[in-house]
């Protein structure tokens, strides 16, 4: 017997099932994440660290090899001594050894030397995870949200009288999650880890001319940063730092002769970059990466040789001193040589992390330590263009069953394939139709039914319908029923 009726729905007074599957599941897996962590120890600071609460500009002046402070307002650093640490959380923060003391001019004057960390804490640590979420599309001029999603489009690198060189049109959305967790023990570093986790959609465009000359130069330019800026305790000592993102687009040329070349192509892929440091360091360079060229042309006489990025780059600090750096990015390439009518562009996607060689923050862990996480490309014949694909060649829709990015709608929900992973949201559930938004998009979910109508739909045991241009839900199984259609519209059965 039915709920409801064959022609006419009768809903009356709804339960309200809230289910927590999908909340458990994250929370367990970032349990799991959380053991790979460094393990705890108690924190503790060194006998010799002086904490100041002082504001730098305010009651210190903060020079770079040294700090004043009134004779009159010494109290906090009248028995500080050479070999001492000094550590202030305020401002940008810093962290220095005393070299030497001196009265000046009726201020006291500390001179100083930059101090690692492990001068300061004999033990403790901390994991910090910083969000960075995707948000809304922002001009190259910077973000009023979170995240990146920047247009690319129309983007002149040089353009000189001797060469031309425009990102003509392109997109970067990276939305990366940052962790960040350090264990000191002993007064020694224990383990250190810097990972971008995240998504990248990115595309490019580039067109280069040149006139009648012989290139061979890189052009760079940073389009956009953003800080994000943390505060730990370690016990008593307050650690300062900040994550920078930026993005920045480049093209290398390399070329004689005279003519024009489009080149192009689409990333989309999931990936983890950093490093883990625990006496020895060790590159994290997880990728699963989807490639898709953009038509090529040249016009002209000469050979070619260009290269074409867009980068995303993780920077830390503490204290206001730059750390390690972790870049990853999509690049094109196509190399043209004079005669020789085939043009092959390769896609690809690199990922570096490097530690900062002049910047000894904590002890010799960083020194001299850099790696290329991942640098995953594919060459396109001229017969694949167009094709999407991943490192082993599989299509996108394959590996989704069919499902091409553009997607469809089912019963309120909307199906999508990316970075040959099928993805699905539900639309209804939130009080939205589902339909087809452009050809860029796809169907995604939408204002008012989408393609739902008055027949309706089965999500499960979820039944969906038009009514006064508005989605309506039912849960049949609140009612010990399933959803089917019973030869006229879904229902609840």
């Amino acid at each position: 017997m039915s709920l409801l009726s064959s022609s006419v729905r009768w809903v009356g007074c709804l339960g309200l099932l809230v289910t927590f599957g999908a909340g458990c599941s994250a929370a367990a897996e970032e349990s799991e994440g959380l053991s790979r962590h460094p393990k705890k120890h108690a924190a503790q600071a060194k006998a010799n660290v002086i904490v100041l609460e002082r504001v730098p500009g305010v009651d210190l002046e903060v020079l770079p090899d040294s700090l004043r402070v009134s004779l009159d307002d010494d109290a906090d650093l009248a028995d500080a001594a050479p070999g001492d640490i000094v550590v202030c959380g305020n401002g940008g923060g810093f962290l220095r050894r005393i070299t030497g003391i001196r009265a000046e001019d009726g201020n006291l004057v500390v001179s100083t030397e930059r101090a690692p960390l492990t001068a300061a804490v004999e033990s403790g640590g901390f994991h910090h995870m910083l969000a960075l979420p995707m948000g809304k599309d922002i001009d190259v001029s910077g973000p009023e949200g979170e995240g990146v999603a920047v247009g690319l489009g129309d983007v002149t690198l040089v353009s000189d009288g001797s060469v031309d060189v425009t990102i003509r049109e392109g997109h970067f959305n990276f939305d990366p999650g940052f962790d960040l967790a350090l264990d000191i023990s002993g007064g020694h570093l224990e383990s250190f880890e810097a990972i971008a986790k995240g998504t990248i959609d990115a595309g490019l465009t580039v067109d280069v001319t040149l006139h009648d000359l012989s290139v061979k130069a890189l052009y760079d330019k940073e389009l956009w940063s953003h800080q994000y800026p943390f505060f730990q305790m370690i016990g008593p000592i307050p650690v300062v730092g900040a994550v920078e993102l930026s993005v920045g687009v480049g093209v290398e040329v390399d070329g004689s002769g005279d003519g024009t070349l489009t080149t192009g192509g689409s990333v989309s892929a999931s990936m983890a970059a950093g490093a883990r440091y625990d006496g020895e360091w060790h590159a994290v360079g997880d990728h699963d990466v989807w490639m898709t060229p953009i038509g090529t042309t040249y016009d002209g006489e000469g050979d070619f040789s260009v290269g074409a990025y867009a980068y995303a780059e993780v920077a830390i600090k503490f204290y206001d001193v730059v750390g390690p750096a972790i870049s990853v990015g999509p690049y094109v390439a196509l190399t043209k040589t004079y005669g020789d009518p085939a043009l092959v562009p390769s896609v690809g996607l690199f990922g570096l992390f490097e530690a900062q060689v002049d910047v000894p923050f904590l002890e010799d862990a960083w020194v001299g330590y850099s790696a290329s996480l991942f640098d995953v490309s594919r060459e396109f014949p001229p017969e694949e263009t167009g094709n999407t694909t991943n490192e082993s060649g599989e299509t996108a829709e394959d590996a989704c069953g069919g499902v091409s990015y553009q997607g469809f709608c089912d019963a309120g929900s909307v199906y999508w394939c990316s970075s040959g992973v099928l993805w699905t949201a539900d639309c209804a559930a939130a009080g939205y139709g589902c339909g087809f938004i452009d050809e860029t998009t796809g169907s995604y979910c939408t204002q008012g039914c989408g393609e739902l109508d008055y027949a309706g739909g089965c999500n499960g045991d979820s039944l969906r319908w038009c009514e006064d241009g508005k989605v309506v839900t039912y849960d049949c199984a609140s009612a010990n029923l399933g959803c089917g259609f019973d030869g006229e519209l879904y229902n609840c059965l």
